[in-house]
């Protein structure tokens, strides 16, 4: 585990290119931080849990996220309306939450 995991470490993340997958639980991270994982394009996978600063300003970010297959956002503050549009935006994309 990251303790205090912030948009730096996000950031400093994004830069392991080789990432295929990410799991974050019980993080404050906030919704910005997604976009410190641009960078990673073999990244398939990736969690989110317990992390309820993460909500529907994220969702145009995860857009980004095009390599995607597995998406997890449980306990995040993502609404209904912003799984649809991440759905639509990701349609390979098995989302779960």
């Amino acid at each position: 585990p990251i303790p205090n995991l912030d948009e730096t470490g996000m950031k400093s993340i994004g830069q392991i290119s080789p990432l295929e997958s990410l799991y974050i639980d019980g993080s404050a991270i906030p919704s910005q931080s997604i976009a410190g994982l641009k960078p990673l394009k073999l990244l398939t996978r990736l969690a989110l849990i317990n992390c309820p600063n993460i909500d529907d300003t994220a969702v145009p970010l995860f857009k980004d996220l095009k390599g995607l297959t597995t998406l997890e956002i449980r306990g995040t503050a993502i609404t209904d309306a912003g799984l649809a549009t991440l759905q639509k935006a990701l349609p390979r994309c098995q989302i779960s939450r």
